[in-house]
């Protein structure tokens, strides 16, 4: 076990160090300066921000900058690579440059909180209802409810996020007022942004969750705990749901970490101040620390959670070894 883990460890530090160099990469070859614009801060300022990463050589008279050979951009760039990587690996991402007086740890610890809320919820609702349908779906095989189920799923993996919130929001907002638009700080608020966000994982985990009980239904074990006599339900909550549900593991390490650190699109569209919206801010405005800093985390996230999945399997599985 302590081997997995240091294995594992190894590879989660790896993982995140390409990440970082790839999303430093294409942040570098993005047009626009990320110390000029309508918000812009005097020159002082931008040239203290852009020295202390390392990219000072940003906010040179255009002229200047132009005669600058390709060696000469390559050391400044590789200065402001090893500059913020510095920093990250002490947990500093730097102050941002797109919100004045907060610092990009500042901005996460604001709104990852929020992402995660929402995308808890979402999970839970997804999961709760996608391993319902799905089981209900292979109990009934070939009837009306597989049917439908078969229906709803393909209806559900198909639809877009954005295209599900437009609709939602035309039905309980604008058509019968039942919910609020948007917002952040009700349970009311939540309402919405998390059922549009589920939909997609619960209509997969539903697909998921049928095909793995019809394989179980199947299996001789089944047979023999019914040929034993045991009742329906016992049979189905015990030998077939613990068995099924290994698939599901396998689907929700990623899925988890996704979902839980929101949608994008789903925040932007219910003006939800969570870390997907000031991501995408980020992104539009040229923020490279806010949009490192981000990336990060996300990737933290999803390899903390692929490494909890397969612990999840050993205790699921003993046949499973993490040796």
């Amino acid at each position: 076990m302590v081997r997995f883990l240091f294995a594992r460890l190894l590879q989660s530090v790896a993982v995140l160090w390409v990440v970082y160099t790839v999303t430093f990469g294409l942040l570098m070859m993005a047009p626009g300066d990320p110390f000029v614009g309508e918000k812009a801060p005097p020159l002082a300022v931008r040239q203290a921000l852009a020295k202390s990463y390392g990219l000072d050589y940003l906010t040179l008279p255009a002229a200047e900058r132009k005669n600058l050979s390709a060696g000469q951009r390559a050391a400044y760039v590789g200065r402001a690579y090893w500059a913020y990587l510095s920093k990250a690996v002490r947990f500093d991402f730097g102050p941002t440059i797109d919100y004045p007086n907060w610092s990009v740890s500042e901005v996460i610890a604001h709104s990852l909180p929020i992402s995660i809320t929402l995308g808890a919820t979402a999970l839970l609702i997804a999961l709760w209802g996608g391993v319902v349908a799905g089981t209900l779906g292979a109990l009934s095989k070939n009837r009306w409810p597989d049917f439908l189920l078969t229906f709803g799923t393909l209806l559900g993996v198909s639809l877009p996020s954005f295209v599900v919130g437009a609709l939602l929001l035309m039905l309980l907002v604008v058509a019968i007022p039942l919910l609020p638009s948007g917002g952040w700080g009700s349970p009311r608020q939540l309402v919405l942004p998390a059922v549009t966000l589920s939909l997609f994982y619960m209509a997969y985990i539903a697909s998921l969750a049928r095909a793995s009980t019809l394989e179980v239904l199947g299996a001789d074990f089944v047979r023999t705990a019914r040929a034993k006599g045991l009742p329906a339900s016992r049979v189905i909550a015990r030998h077939v749901g613990a068995n099924a549900g290994l698939p599901l593991l396998s689907y929700l390490g990623p899925a988890a970490a996704t979902i839980l650190t929101g949608s994008f699109v789903v925040e932007k569209l219910f003006a939800i101040p969570g870390l997907g919206t000031h991501f995408v801010n980020g992104c539009l405005n040229n923020d490279i620390p806010l949009v490192l800093g981000a990336t990060l985390v996300y990737t933290a996230i999803v390899v903390l959670f692929n490494l909890l999945v397969d612990i999840a399997y050993a205790a699921v599985d003993p046949r499973i070894s993490l040796g």
